[in-house]
């Protein structure tokens, strides 16, 4: 079959999809979720292990916040139980020929780190971008072990090491990882018979 023709024939890539979990919902992201989602970044520890360490300073926040809210690809992640904006997360460099997309920066407030928040919004991010595309990559620093164990549970492969030039914003080598439709089938049953063994 042709890759190609059968790639045509998904349907067009939705950037801002809604999308219902347990824990979480995802949500266009909008202008007035400002001042909750500051207040869900403003811990220095959040990013410790990203790019910009200095994220949680109102001023470098807001131009993370303006380019955001510009792309028009970023979900706000909002926590069901409280209603709270918790975070957000992205689908970026799409492409249509390649029948491939990125999910990426991703963030969440610490009171969520660990509690299957982070997990559910990948889930739901793969499943929605399936509906579309035969590949997703993720891309962490190498430094960022907390990334990196993430993606590997969602059965994500190494694929390459990337070092940015001197200018870039990441000062560190970074590692992409790679999901296809295939890989994720698989991942999801085994956290189905995990989850089923467990009971």
């Amino acid at each position: 079959m042709n890759k190609n023709r059968d790639a045509q024939a998904k349907p067009a890539f939705d950037f801002q999809p809604t999308l219902v979990g347990d824990l979480i919902l995802l949500r266009p992201l909008a202008a007035e979720d400002f001042q909750a989602l500051y207040r869900a970044s403003s811990d220095p520890l959040i990013w410790e292990q990203l790019p910009r360490v200095e994220r949680h300073r109102l001023e470098v926040f807001e131009k993370f916040f303006a380019e955001s809210l510009s792309l028009r690809t970023t979900l706000a992640i909002v926590e069901r139980s409280s209603e709270s904006l918790v975070g957000s997360s992205r689908y970026a460099r799409f492409n249509q020929e390649k029948s491939e997309v990125e999910i990426g920066w991703t963030f969440l407030s610490r009171r969520c780190w660990g509690q299957g928040h982070n997990a559910e919004a990948k889930q739901l991010m793969l499943e929605h971008a399936f509906k579309s595309v035969d590949s997703v990559f993720l891309v962490a620093a190498a430094t960022n072990q907390r990334s990196r164990r993430a993606i590997d549970k969602l059965g994500a492969k190494f694929e390459r090491e990337i070092d940015w030039p001197p200018d870039s914003e990441a000062q560190d080598p970074s590692i992409v990882y790679r999901l296809t439709e295939k890989d994720w089938a698989e991942a999801r049953e085994r956290h189905r018979h995990f989850r089923s063994s467990a009971l």
